[in-house]
């Protein structure tokens, strides 16, 4: 690392493929990210987190700096590494996150990984899609806010405990320091396993406040300048959570794995038929519901959920066609375009996810499947009105023998124009 880079300010202009390479995380102990990442709402793929160090992830180690606006896609968590005794952090994002005598933000992030997969022989094992570990302490402040991850998280410790959070592992703050979660969400499951305790839940794995009892969380009123406060606000999660210990408790829950009486959450929501399993033959088990409880079907009613729960459907919250539960209105799309997001052919079925965004006109979504000689074996249209803004395409077919090349183009569905250019992709 080099201390002039590490608090400079970076952005991104274009996607960037990294080729399934391995991939050394930005920022060490010795030298943290202490600068300003913008991604301008870009997408990095394609790449490989391994054990290169106790902090992996596209950052290992964050001091007091800022990262936002980036789509983290198709890329793996394969993580495995014997600490001797130390702690390990794994995040997609950021291994280790602190605030201290200043700000760490972390905002409008998308994770999708094709696999998170993190085992360790350590005394702790911190996993999460955005952060393996996050703490504030003396007037630092840590924010993490309008976030979401879709993949499943396995960890797994032979050692010692295990913290494991869709978005987050474990998130602590001490010393007048402050910590929040606000406006995210996670759709993927949690699995923890360890030698001794196991935390796992649907955010966060475990939220601690050193010196102030188990887990007190204010209320959003609540100034953020005084005490050592830990807010989890406008969330939920659709998560199947598992936990399981050898020696010890094993603790789980939908949002996170316990509180304490005085803990206060504020706008969470789950469904309440998602499944919570612990595991241990002792049952030596704690289980932990905080929020409220509904179906899937309430899930996708914007008059509760603003009526009921406070959620913001003019600034924070929008649904988008095809979804069955409200989507990030700042990171749907940051700008007009198309972009494809995945695209996976195997055995003769291709599965896709296709999002454009456009305010202009009367648009057109046109899939094309061709063979290896250039022909036409498949083609299918959507169109959208120029007042739905967003489209989201999922397009799936089985016993697709032979397709070679995928096409992709947006048109004005009245001239027949292209709105944008045409992108190809080779199976």
């Amino acid at each position: 690392g080099n201390e002039a880079y590490s608090k400079a300010y970076y952005e991104l202009g274009a996607d960037i493929n990294l080729g399934d390479n391995s991939w050394y995380p930005i920022g060490s102990p010795s030298y943290p990210f202490s600068g300003h990442f913008d991604g301008k709402g870009f997408m990095i793929k394609k790449f490989v987190i391994t054990p290169a160090s106790d902090y992996a992830g596209l950052f290992g180690y964050v001091y007091n700096g800022t990262i936002k606006n980036v789509y983290l896609s198709d890329f793996e968590v394969n993580y495995s590494r014997t600490a001797d005794g130390r702690s390990v952090h794994v995040g997609a994002l950021v291994g280790y996150a602190r605030a201290y005598r200043g700000t760490t933000e972390i905002s409008g992030i998308r994770v999708s990984a094709n696999s998170f997969n993190a085992s360790s022989e350590s005394a702790k094992l911190y996993a999460g899609n955005i952060l393996g570990l996050g703490t504030s302490k003396t007037d630092g402040v840590l924010l993490i806010k309008d976030c979401f991850a879709t993949n499943d998280i396995n960890a797994v410790n032979t050692a010692g405990q295990t913290f494991a959070g869709g978005l987050v592992g474990e998130l602590d703050t001490e010393s007048a320091g402050n910590s929040s979660i606000r406006n995210c969400y996670n759709l993927g499951n949690i699995s923890a396993k360890a030698l001794e305790s196991s935390f796992a839940g649907g955010i966060a794995g475990f939220i601690y406040t050193y010196g102030s009892g188990y887990i007190p969380i204010p209320k959003p009123s609540a100034s953020l300048a005084a005490g050592s406060d830990i807010m989890l606000d406008g969330c939920f999660a659709i998560s199947n959570i598992a936990s399981e210990s050898e020696t010890s408790y094993s603790y789980a829950g939908r949002i996170v794995s316990g509180k304490s009486d005085d803990a206060k959450f504020t706008r969470i929501v789950y469904p309440s038929n998602v499944n919570v399993t612990i595991t241990l033959p002792e049952k030596k088990s704690v289980e932990t519901n905080i929020g409220t409880g509904v179906s899937l079907a309430v899930l996708s009613d914007d008059d509760w959920l603003s009526e009921e729960l406070g959620f913001d459907f003019t600034n924070v919250w929008t649904f988008t066609p095809g979804f069955k539960y409200p989507v990030l209105a700042s990171i749907v799309l940051d700008k007009p375009g198309l972009r494809v997001i995945s695209l996976d052919y195997d055995e003769g079925n291709l599965t896709s996810d296709i999002r454009v965004l456009e305010t202009e006109h009367d648009f057109v979504v046109v899939f094309s499947v061709y063979n290896a000689n250039g022909q036409l074996i498949k083609i299918a249209r959507d169109g959208f009105e120029k007042s739905e803004v967003a489209a989201n395409c999922d397009y799936s077919f089985e016993n697709l023998a032979g397709a070679h090349t995928v096409t992709v183009c947006v048109i004005d569905r009245y001239s027949l124009s292209p709105i944008y250019n045409a992108v190809s992709y080779e199976l």
